[in-house]
């Protein structure tokens, strides 16, 4: 499929999911919704959105189009979107199932969360690879976080000792990019020398988290 949706809060593992689709970054165009915070920029978001799924490749031997950050999807935010935005989105999703894309095109579409009841996302998943982060109990973010950060310690050279991986999650929380922030500076305070991360260590240098 070259209509992909990633939903989930936790940025770092939907942009990882991305990458995998984006490659080498050839031909990327990205649209980003972050800061679009009223219907009159959310509309104007869904027409880029759709202007660069219906162009094909030019110069570039492929294209890929990013659509990322969108938290008015339905289900997405804190109060439903408007009406129109609630419409415009679902004319989009109709256009995306129904029109598949060439070889060398790609089309990616993310955001924190997605009613997986609303028509919106019933047309998408017709046509599109869905991949959602769904929401974990704090036992489990724990546990999950703990194994992530052991693997991403590893990929460094460096490894925890007992007890150590466990206490990193509970010190900086288990959004993975700030894991991924502590453990760069966890690895400058050990220096090139070292390679074991100790309990110590993270009492040390590592920085409370919020999540």
């Amino acid at each position: 499929m070259n209509l992909h949706v990633i939903i989930g809060e936790d940025d770092f593992l939907v942009g990882e999911t991305a990458k995998k689709v984006i490659g080498d970054g050839v031909g990327l165009e990205v649209i980003d919704s972050m800061n679009s915070s009223n219907a009159d920029l959310q509309l104007k978001d869904i027409r880029e959105a759709d202007a660069s799924f219906s162009t094909p490749p030019f110069l570039d031997p492929k294209k890929v189009t990013w659509w990322k950050n969108v938290h008015f999807l339905p289900g997405g935010g804190k109060k439903d979107s408007s009406e129109e935005v609630k419409e415009a989105l679902e004319r989009f999703a109709k256009k995306l199932a129904e029109s598949p894309l060439p070889e060398n095109q790609h089309f990616i579409l993310s955001g924190p969360k997605l009613l997986k009841t609303s028509i919106f996302a019933k047309t998408l998943a017709t046509a599109a690879e869905m991949v959602v982060f769904a929401a974990e109990k704090p036992w489990e973010a724990a546990k999950n976080a703990t194994v992530r950060i052991i693997d991403l310690a590893a990929e460094a050279g460096l490894k925890f000792a007992p007890g150590a991986a466990e206490k990193f999650v509970s010190v900086v929380g288990t959004d993975s990019r700030s894991l991924m922030s502590e453990l760069g500076k966890m690895r400058d305070y050990l220096g090139p020398g070292a390679t074991t991360i100790t309990a110590a260590d993270v009492s040390e240098i590592t920085s409370q988290g919020y999540g």
